[in-house]
């Protein structure tokens, strides 16, 4: 019933950047040409409601800047609105659509170093990175907007340019769960024309499905590691750790009478479901959310059959019942578990039976 209900979920019907790979001889070669005779290469990225992805020419002027891969080599990106939708033409509605557009880049800049710089609609296309239109049907580019329905946009990764066209036949709206809400589009177009390709993580605003609306739209985790891994992380925002890259966990444990499966790697700590061995999507998440009262990394983590939790951190001892730091912790360990060592690398808890390891 779930497969049938997301099969009839507006989504991208098209394929992904690494369907669509070319032989790299090729491939540079032909761009070689396009960019001679003053042609752009373009890989059609939508999301239809969201989308597809299509691979075609489009007659186009060419970048000023040397772009490394599907990554944009500067941080300092500009953008322009050439043609506004239908229904926001006055000067007013205008001023809608720009704080929207302005809404977009700034998800994206929260986590990264990019800087956008919206410049005014005059502004030569030479002199903007990404142009931002709505459009109609055939506009020049070899690939038909689709009218209302099933495609909202189009847009181009950084080699390909990096412009996003929106279909101007789609009911746009601002704030409104009904029709198509320009700011969700737009994070994701743009997202594409930062070089993110689509994500299978449900609650990702790359996934292409079209989401259900809400009042605020956030990355996932599974976005944010995308950008970081082309742009490295904002001043001062800590780069979101991967699971799969390190090697060293401080420490786990498993929930009692649950499938759900704790891993702590220095300050961050993961959810583990152990029938699937798949990792939640909402994570990592700082070790404080989970237990309050800690700060850092921790050396070992037991549950007791009574369901309280124990939390080894140095000489430490932090006992939880529920998502409450216990009464009168933290304690020394020796004070609550005095066979025990002083401080412990690791522990487990297995019928009743705490073993410990140093």
């Amino acid at each position: 019933m779930d497969t049938m209900l997301r099969m009839n979920k507006p989504r991208c019907g098209g394929k992904d950047m690494g369907e669509q790979r070319v032989e790299p001889n090729y491939m540079t070669l032909k761009a070689k040409i396009m960019n001679y005779l003053g042609l752009k290469l373009d890989e059609l990225n939508a999301i239809g409601k969201f989308g597809k992805f299509k691979n075609r020419t489009k007659h186009h002027r060419t970048k000023r800047h040397t772009l490394a891969g599907s990554r944009w080599t500067i941080t300092n990106i500009t953008y322009k609105v050439t043609k506004y939708p239908t229904k926001f033409r006055s000067n007013a509605d205008k001023h809608l659509i720009d704080d929207q557009i302005r809404k977009a880049f700034k998800v994206w800049s929260d986590v990264t170093p990019l800087i956008f710089t919206r410049m005014p609609a005059s502004t030569p296309s030479r002199d903007v990175i990404i142009d931002i239109r709505w459009e109609r049907g055939e506009h020049g580019d070899g690939d038909a907007l689709d009218g209302a329905g099933k495609v909202l946009a189009h847009s181009y990764f950084p080699q390909y340019g990096g412009d996003a066209h929106f279909d101007d036949d789609e009911i746009w709206t601002v704030d409104s769960p009904e029709g198509s809400n320009v700011l969700v589009t737009a994070i994701h177009e743009l997202g594409h024309s930062l070089g993110l390709d689509h994500s299978d993580v449900s609650d990702s605003l790359m996934n292409p499905v079209y989401p259900p609306y809400r009042t605020e739209w956030k990355l996932a985790q599974d976005d944010i590691r995308a950008a970081h891994i082309l742009y490295g992380a904002r001043p001062g925002v800590p780069e979101v750790p991967n699971i799969c890259n390190n090697a060293s966990i401080s420490a786990m444990y498993k929930r009692n009478n649950s499938n759900a499966i704790f891993v702590f790697i220095g300050k961050h700590y993961w959810k583990i479901h152990s029938d699937e061995m798949t990792v939640d999507s909402e994570y990592p998440k700082p070790i404080h959310d989970l237990f309050p009262a800690i700060e850092g990394s921790i050396d070992a983590v037991i549950e007791l059959p009574d369901a309280s939790i124990y939390v080894f951190k140095g000489e430490d001892c932090y006992k939880y019942e529920g998502p409450q730091l216990a009464e009168g912790f933290p304690k020394r360990c020796k004070e609550i578990f005095d066979t025990l060592p002083a401080t412990v690398d690791a522990a487990i808890c297995l019928n009743g039976v705490i073993y410990a390891f140093k």
